[in-house]
């Protein structure tokens, strides 16, 4: 008699469902996470770095002020000499850093679960792929992230050594280099960390250790020193360094404690999880005393989160990218606890209350935390972008806005970044003030931004008496001359529009230097004086064309504040 094969068990059906919507819930947050790369407003922060890779890309280094980490000299410095225009450039450069967000991720979710199988690294994976403070800066173009993947490998190499060791020593000793020429304050955490692999070696064979360790940091080093040699900047980055080292003495410092409560507001059940660990780890240090330190214990987690604590506090400026470094390395202490304080499997009576608290305590808060990237767009920005490039040329017309956001065009001079590191320097006069950058080398088209605001009212003034705006945020060479005309001074030679009144087009006629002209006209004027004058009754403006333009473009009303948005 023939029988029917036996059905699969319940259980599997529910583990494969489960496994299912666990995936399906990752492939969501990929397509979320790239939507909101490609979409969301770009920061200040973000411009910086992009126009340095393209000030080293384009060999402007003698220029305009920049740094060179390594990878401003490798993807990003492609990008900007082949993306096209800035939009591109930042596109390509939001999805690089993307990617480096779902490495990093993986890399969490491989740290905590222990292993690549499937099956106990999808829980793992979905929570390292929903850390509040990870989606506000994880796939932004900034150092931290490579720094915190850099990071990521060095744990997972340090903390599982036992079958390489000295490839895991070397590899290790490899990435303190890579990661120094990557973020300067990156010494904050590998320093610390090498120590304990130094104090606490897996076995025997310290000697050997310490030994792979130094010819792993010597062929980075020697690796390093080719990079720059073959793209540049090596000059750049030791000044940096300097730079650094001064600027992280002398530097305003700013309490730690508002990041980490917006880390415990986005993230409430990992940092449970986190303290948990302390708290396990701290009981078995007071039971077993000095045998609590070895790497079967919890003692590495417990060293680690006091480390990266500590980096956190002891960095001046403890801002909320920073938590980009915290609350991944709770989340691996935390992974240690579950492991070391709870049965396994989970009883089932209690899977209601396990998803409960996994609901109400990490995913609610998420969401509520991640969705209000989506009212925060980048459309005004890359409108912005793309006019201030149609209205100049890419060689012989600059704009300025203190930020980088056109990386494709010059800027006004060496100092011109304007931040809370420089804004005391270009007041006081020991940089250049802004004014006497416009008008060595006039910028065509100004972007206003919160950070002009800083500068010192006679450098407003002078902007405010040069320039036109076409929106709040969008200023233009030109003046608005009294009804009748007078003299005006070009600042930088090349199209503008001459206009009656608020864009008027009155049946008069405009003599420019002696010339008739009809109002609305276009021409090439030549930086100097000139007079420009009509027998109307009407006021004249002078404005910026631009290379191409047939006329002055409207430009929807705007607002500066608005160009860029920090800490929202």
């Amino acid at each position: 008699m023939a029988t029917s094969p036996a059905s699969p068990s319940p259980g599997l059906d529910s583990a494969d469902l489960w496994a299912k919507a666990g995936w399906g819930v990752l492939a969501v947050l990929a397509a979320a996470s790239a939507y909101l790369a490609v979409n969301r407003i770009i920061q200040v922060d973000e411009a910086q770095h992009v126009f340095q890779s393209a000030v080293l890309a384009q060999g402007w280094a003698g220029s305009f002020y920049t740094s060179a980490p390594l990878h401003h000299l490798g993807p990003m410095a492609w990008i900007a000499l082949h993306a096209g225009g800035s939009e591109s450039i930042f596109l390509w450069d939001r999805l690089l850093f993307l990617l480096v967000f779902w490495l990093n991720t993986a890399l969490l979710g491989r740290v905590c679960a222990g292993t690549w199988q499937p099956r106990r690294l999808l829980p793992w994976l979905l929570l390292a792929a929903t850390l509040g403070p990870v989606w506000d800066y994880g796939f932004e173009i900034r150092h931290d992230n490579l720094l915190l993947c850099g990071l990521l490998v060095f744990w997972l190499l340090g903390r599982e050594d036992g079958r390489r060791p000295w490839l895991a020593y070397g590899a290790t000793g490899a990435l303190t280099v890579v990661l120094q020429f990557v973020a300067f304050k990156s010494f904050l955490y590998w320093l610390p960390w090498t120590c304990v692999l130094f104090a606490f070696p897996q076995g025997r064979g310290r000697t050997r250790r310490i030994l792979a360790w130094t010819a792993g940091a010597g062929i980075a080093l020697a690796a390093v020193r080719l990079a720059y040699a073959l793209g540049g900047g090596w000059n750049v980055a030791l000044a940096g360094f300097r730079a650094s080292i001064a600027t992280s003495v002398s530097v305003e410092r700013f309490s730690p404690l508002p990041s980490l409560g917006r880390m415990v507001s986005q993230s409430p059940l990992v940092v449970a999880l986190g303290l948990g660990a302390v708290i396990l780890a701290a009981q078995h240090w007071r039971t077993e005393g000095r045998g609590f330190l070895r790497w079967d214990s919890l003692f590495p987690e417990l060293a680690l989160v006091a480390f990266t604590l500590a980096a956190f506090v002891a960095n001046p400026v403890p801002f909320p990218y920073d938590l980009l470094f915290v609350l991944p390395f709770l989340l691996v202490a935390g992974a240690a606890f579950w492991k070391a304080g709870f049965p396994r499997p989970w009883p089932p009576a209690g899977i209601p209350l396990l998803a409960g608290v996994v609901v109400f305590c990490h995913a609610l808060p998420f969401l509520n935390q991640t969705l209000r990237h989506w009212e925060h767009g980048n459309d005004r920005q890359v409108a912005l972008m793309n006019l201030a490039e149609t209205m100049t040329d890419p060689v012989k017309d600059r704009v300025f806005d203190g930020t980088g956001l056109i990386p494709t065009r010059q800027t006004i001079g060496f100092h011109w970044l304007v931040h809370s590191l420089t804004i005391k320097s270009l007041s006081d006069g020991s940089l250049p003030p802004v004014r006497t950058l416009l008008a060595q080398r006039p910028a065509s088209v100004i972007l206003r931004t919160y950070r002009l605001d800083w500068l010192p009212r006679e450098d407003l003034a002078y902007i405010e008496s040069h320039y036109y705006p076409l929106a709040e945020d969008f200023l233009i060479l030109g003046s608005v001359l009294p009804a009748g005309g007078g003299s005006w001074s070009c600042l930088h030679g090349g199209r503008y529009q001459i206009l009656l009144g608020d864009h008027g087009t009155e049946p008069a006629t405009i003599q420019v230097d002696g010339h008739g002209q009809a109002p609305g006209c276009a021409l090439e004027l030549a930086a100097g004086p000139h007079d420009i004058r009509t027998q109307a009754n009407a006021p004249i403006l002078v404005a910026w064309l631009g290379p191409s333009l047939p006329a002055l473009p409207h430009l929807p009303p705007g607002n500066h504040l608005d160009l860029f948005v920090n800490w929202y």
